[in-house]
Protein backbone atom coordinates (compact mmCIF):
# COMPACT_ATOMS: atom_id res chain seq x y z
CA UNK A 1 0.00 0.00 0.00
CA UNK A 2 3.31 2.23 0.84
CA UNK A 3 4.19 2.10 -2.78
CA UNK A 4 0.44 2.97 -4.30
CA UNK A 5 0.36 6.09 -1.98
CA UNK A 6 3.75 7.28 -3.13
CA UNK A 7 3.13 6.91 -6.62
CA UNK A 8 -0.45 8.95 -6.18
CA UNK A 9 1.61 11.90 -4.11
CA UNK A 10 3.71 11.96 -7.32
CA UNK A 11 0.74 12.44 -9.21
CA UNK A 12 -0.84 14.82 -7.21
CA UNK A 13 2.35 17.37 -7.26
CA UNK A 14 3.00 16.97 -11.16
CA UNK A 15 -0.76 16.94 -11.93
CA UNK A 16 -1.82 20.09 -10.06
CA UNK A 17 0.88 22.32 -11.68
CA UNK A 18 -0.47 21.25 -15.28
CA UNK A 19 -4.33 22.29 -16.79
CA UNK A 20 -7.02 20.23 -15.59
CA UNK A 21 -5.07 18.90 -12.61
CA UNK A 22 -8.18 18.14 -10.43
CA UNK A 23 -9.58 15.91 -13.11
CA UNK A 24 -6.16 14.44 -14.12
CA UNK A 25 -5.28 13.29 -10.31
CA UNK A 26 -8.81 12.09 -9.91
CA UNK A 27 -8.62 9.71 -13.18
CA UNK A 28 -5.20 8.60 -12.31
CA UNK A 29 -6.77 7.41 -8.87
CA UNK A 30 -9.52 5.75 -10.54
CA UNK A 31 -7.33 3.82 -13.10
CA UNK A 32 -5.09 2.72 -10.18
CA UNK A 33 -8.02 2.01 -7.79
CA UNK A 34 -8.39 -1.95 -9.48
CA UNK A 35 -4.83 -3.04 -8.62
CA UNK A 36 -5.26 -2.50 -5.26
CA UNK A 37 -7.41 -5.77 -5.28
CA UNK A 38 -6.23 -7.50 -8.53
CA UNK A 39 -5.58 -11.27 -8.51
CA UNK A 40 -1.61 -10.88 -8.40
CA UNK A 41 -0.86 -13.04 -5.12
CA UNK A 42 0.04 -9.64 -3.16
CA UNK A 43 2.19 -7.86 -6.08
CA UNK A 44 -0.41 -5.36 -6.68
CA UNK A 45 -0.15 -1.75 -5.56
CA UNK A 46 2.88 -2.31 -2.98
CA UNK A 47 5.05 -2.96 -6.18
CA UNK A 48 4.33 -0.04 -8.10
CA UNK A 49 6.23 2.85 -8.59
CA UNK A 50 9.79 3.01 -7.66
CA UNK A 51 11.15 2.09 -4.35
CA UNK A 52 12.56 3.88 -0.99
CA UNK A 53 11.18 7.16 0.81
CA UNK A 54 7.84 8.76 0.63
CA UNK A 55 7.82 10.81 -2.23
CA UNK A 56 9.57 10.62 -5.72
CA UNK A 57 12.44 12.67 -7.01
CA UNK A 58 12.49 14.86 -10.18
CA UNK A 59 13.98 12.12 -12.08
CA UNK A 60 11.83 9.17 -10.69
CA UNK A 61 8.56 11.71 -11.72
CA UNK A 62 9.79 12.35 -15.14
CA UNK A 63 10.14 8.77 -15.55
CA UNK A 64 7.09 7.24 -13.83
CA UNK A 65 4.70 5.62 -16.46
CA UNK A 66 0.82 5.74 -15.12
CA UNK A 67 -1.61 3.69 -17.11
CA UNK A 68 -4.34 5.61 -19.62
CA UNK A 69 -2.45 8.65 -18.51
CA UNK A 70 1.32 9.29 -19.48
CA UNK A 71 4.66 7.87 -19.91
CA UNK A 72 7.27 10.11 -17.80
CA UNK A 73 5.85 13.88 -18.56
CA UNK A 74 4.24 12.92 -21.58
CA UNK A 75 0.84 12.85 -21.43
CA UNK A 76 -2.31 11.44 -23.48
CA UNK A 77 -4.12 14.51 -24.96
CA UNK A 78 -0.98 16.08 -25.79
CA UNK A 79 -0.94 17.96 -29.17
CA UNK A 80 2.06 17.12 -31.32
CA UNK A 81 4.31 20.30 -30.27
CA UNK A 82 3.84 19.30 -26.75
CA UNK A 83 5.00 15.71 -27.10
CA UNK A 84 7.93 17.45 -29.21
CA UNK A 85 8.65 19.83 -26.65
CA UNK A 86 8.59 17.01 -23.85
CA UNK A 87 11.15 14.79 -25.64
CA UNK A 88 13.20 17.08 -26.61
CA UNK A 89 14.53 17.06 -22.44
CA UNK A 90 13.09 13.72 -21.94
CA UNK A 91 15.05 10.74 -19.98
CA UNK A 92 12.08 8.32 -21.58
CA UNK A 93 10.95 10.12 -25.26
CA UNK A 94 8.25 8.22 -26.34
CA UNK A 95 6.56 7.81 -29.81
CA UNK A 96 2.87 9.11 -30.36
CA UNK A 97 -0.06 8.09 -32.45
CA UNK A 98 -2.71 11.39 -32.95
CA UNK A 99 -6.43 11.32 -33.07
CA UNK A 100 -8.25 13.55 -35.73
CA UNK A 101 -7.92 16.61 -33.53
CA UNK A 102 -4.01 16.21 -32.70
CA UNK A 103 -4.08 14.84 -29.47
CA UNK A 104 -2.05 12.04 -28.40
CA UNK A 105 -4.25 8.57 -27.84
CA UNK A 106 -1.25 6.30 -27.97
CA UNK A 107 2.01 7.06 -26.12
CA UNK A 108 5.03 4.18 -26.16
CA UNK A 109 8.53 3.91 -25.42
CA UNK A 110 11.52 1.17 -25.41
CA UNK A 111 13.45 3.18 -23.44
CA UNK A 112 14.88 1.01 -20.56
CA UNK A 113 16.02 1.69 -17.63
CA UNK A 114 14.60 5.19 -17.78
CA UNK A 115 11.07 4.41 -18.06
CA UNK A 116 9.11 2.41 -15.31
CA UNK A 117 6.35 1.72 -13.53
CA UNK A 118 8.51 -0.31 -10.53
CA UNK A 119 11.85 -1.07 -10.11
CA UNK A 120 10.50 -4.79 -11.62
CA UNK A 121 8.59 -3.51 -14.40
CA UNK A 122 10.21 -1.63 -17.54
CA UNK A 123 11.21 -2.11 -20.58
CA UNK A 124 14.04 -4.73 -20.93
CA UNK A 125 13.47 -6.44 -17.87
CA UNK A 126 11.47 -10.01 -17.71
CA UNK A 127 7.18 -9.67 -18.07
CA UNK A 128 6.68 -11.77 -15.41
CA UNK A 129 6.42 -8.76 -12.59
CA UNK A 130 4.01 -7.04 -15.17
CA UNK A 131 1.85 -10.17 -15.33
CA UNK A 132 1.93 -10.49 -11.72
CA UNK A 133 1.18 -6.99 -11.21
CA UNK A 134 -1.87 -6.62 -13.63
CA UNK A 135 -3.00 -10.37 -13.82
CA UNK A 136 -4.36 -11.89 -17.37
CA UNK A 137 -4.23 -9.60 -20.56
CA UNK A 138 -7.16 -8.66 -22.11
CA UNK A 139 -5.90 -8.89 -25.83
CA UNK A 140 -3.33 -10.93 -27.27
CA UNK A 141 -1.87 -10.16 -30.62
CA UNK A 142 1.62 -11.60 -32.49
CA UNK A 143 3.17 -8.33 -33.69
CA UNK A 144 6.46 -9.42 -35.94
CA UNK A 145 7.56 -13.18 -36.03
CA UNK A 146 11.87 -13.26 -36.15
CA UNK A 147 13.94 -16.44 -37.11
CA UNK A 148 14.59 -17.16 -33.12
CA UNK A 149 11.14 -15.10 -30.95
CA UNK A 150 8.15 -13.75 -31.92
CA UNK A 151 7.00 -10.65 -30.54
CA UNK A 152 3.62 -10.06 -29.14
CA UNK A 153 1.69 -7.39 -27.86
CA UNK A 154 -0.22 -7.98 -24.27
CA UNK A 155 -3.05 -4.78 -23.94
CA UNK A 156 -5.12 -4.71 -20.58
CA UNK A 157 -8.02 -2.15 -22.35
CA UNK A 158 -9.73 -1.52 -18.90
CA UNK A 159 -6.45 -0.09 -17.42
CA UNK A 160 -5.03 1.58 -20.52
CA UNK A 161 -1.54 -0.19 -20.67
CA UNK A 162 0.04 -2.73 -23.35
CA UNK A 163 3.42 -4.17 -23.40
CA UNK A 164 5.04 -5.56 -26.27
CA UNK A 165 6.94 -8.61 -25.18
CA UNK A 166 9.60 -10.99 -27.15
CA UNK A 167 9.85 -14.64 -26.74
CA UNK A 168 7.36 -16.59 -24.52
CA UNK A 169 6.73 -16.88 -20.91
CA UNK A 170 8.43 -17.07 -18.86
CA UNK A 171 11.44 -15.77 -20.02
CA UNK A 172 9.32 -13.09 -22.08
CA UNK A 173 11.57 -9.73 -21.95
CA UNK A 174 9.48 -6.54 -21.97
CA UNK A 175 10.31 -4.35 -25.25
CA UNK A 176 7.97 -1.46 -25.26
CA UNK A 177 5.36 -0.23 -23.00
CA UNK A 178 2.60 1.54 -24.09
CA UNK A 179 -0.46 3.82 -22.51
CA UNK A 180 -3.59 4.50 -24.09
CA UNK A 181 -7.13 5.57 -22.69
CA UNK A 182 -8.40 2.59 -20.99
CA UNK A 183 -11.64 1.60 -20.67
CA UNK A 184 -11.65 2.44 -16.71
CA UNK A 185 -10.74 5.88 -18.14
CA UNK A 186 -13.63 6.22 -21.03
CA UNK A 187 -16.11 5.32 -17.73
CA UNK A 188 -14.81 7.60 -15.03
CA UNK A 189 -14.96 10.75 -17.46
CA UNK A 190 -18.47 9.85 -18.24
CA UNK A 191 -19.46 9.86 -14.62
Amino acid sequence: MAGFCVVLAAVALVSLALPGARTALANERTLLAPLRSHEGGGHGPASLGPKGGTSLSSDQERTLIVPSARIGLARLGMNRAMIKAVNRDSLCPVDAAYDAAGRAMWLQTNWGGSCLISDTIQVGLLFGPARQAFGRPDQIAEDARYPNAVAWWTRYDALGIAFRILGQSPGALIQSIAVFPGSAFRQARAR
